[in-house]
């Protein structure tokens, strides 16, 4: 039973860390293609293409937070 719920933790954890490296890797992109970026939202909606799940959750607050902002303001990478 506790290895069960310490496989479900570690697994969420996984998950959070891979959402932040891809969101990372994605604004990186966006920011040397050649092309007008990517919205904040669209970057969600790759993200959770790729991860399902509460990917787009995730990397909505990863971009917020990472932007430090306490609300979502739309903005382009």
């Amino acid at each position: 039973m506790i290895n069960e719920k310490a496989n479900r933790l570690q697994d969420s954890y996984n998950l959070i860390v891979d959402v932040h490296k891809y969101v990372d890797d994605l604004i990186i992109e966006a920011k040397n293609s050649s092309t007008k970026g990517f919205s904040t939202k669209q970057l969600c909606h790759i993200v959770h293409s790729v991860f399902g799940g509460k990917s787009y959750d995730i990397a909505f607050s990863y971009i917020l937070n990472k932007r430090g902002l306490s609300r979502f303001s739309d903005s382009r990478f």
